[in-house]
């Protein structure tokens, strides 16, 4: 079974410029409450209307006899030339929606209370994004709107489906707070994730997910279970790696 795909060029605002169909290659990779990134192959001679920082890249999948579906935004945040056996080419590259999440610190000081929280680690964490990116973010200190916009940025209303759990976090980087909020849960005993989905046009909707994201298609009990694997056909080429580069054997606190 095979996959058609289409990538869609747009500005940081949402304005559609073009689709790119002439390309070498691409890739992409999401993964679990962690920035991901594209790559993208093409030709050198991509005009530079699209190279600006912060353009928007779509990835759309199609599989067979199936529903085309938007997988994947990135945002662009370098390009370069260069040459492979003689060819001329040009690699384009950035992170997924993600990253947004890690532009701003949660700039509030200890004691006030978009500082701290008390409650369920689901509504926690989309307070923490309403109150720094979203419709209940101020000002900053200059007086310019800390909110991205109002219609291209959206939060999920509250569930309360995870532990209750208190964390204070003035002055930090959201996106680790975020995740350790989510790594607390979990060892809490509900697994949690969190995504900035994308909608289309520049939108991007934050929701929260407990214990799976999507549709469980493991063998055990899933729906339409799916098989990863040289003899089934949906793995070419794979390798395993044992790792051991980040492994420490002392540390010292003091």
């Amino acid at each position: 079974m095979t996959a058609s795909h289409r990538i869609r060029i747009l500005t940081h605002d949402g304005q559609p410029l073009a689709f790119l169909d002439d390309y070498a290659r691409f890739e992409y990779a999401r993964a679990l409450n962690q920035i991901g990134w594209f790559t993208i192959i093409t030709r050198p001679d991509l005009s530079k209307d699209y190279l600006n920082v912060d353009q928007l890249f779509e990835f759309y999948r199609q599989p067979e006899g199936g529903t085309e579906q938007l997988l994947m935004v990135g945002f662009l945040r370098y390009w370069e030339w260069f040459e492979d056996n003689g060819q001329e080419l040009l690699a384009l590259g950035g992170p997924d929606p993600i990253e947004l999440l890690n532009r701003r610190p949660i700039a509030y000081r200890a004691g006030e209370h978009e500082a701290y929280k008390d409650q369920e680690a689901d509504d926690m964490i989309k307070f923490i994004v309403r109150e720094n990116e979203g419709d209940l973010a101020g000002n900053d200190a200059e007086g310019r709107p800390r909110r991205y916009l109002a219609d291209h940025f959206f939060v999920d209303p509250n569930a309360a489906q995870c532990p209750t759990l208190p964390r204070n976090f003035a002055w930090r980087k959201m996106l680790p707070v975020l995740q350790e909020i989510a790594e607390t849960s979990r060892h809490l005993g509900t697994p949690l994730y969190f995504d900035l989905v994308p909608v289309g046009d520049a939108r991007f909707v934050f929701r929260t997910f407990t214990n799976v994201v999507g549709v469980d298609r493991t063998l055990s009990g899933g729906l339409q279970p799916i098989v990863f694997s040289k003899e089934a056909g949906t793995l070419v080429n794979p390798y395993l790696r044992e790792d051991y580069v980040e492994e420490w054997y002392y540390v010292w606190g003091g």
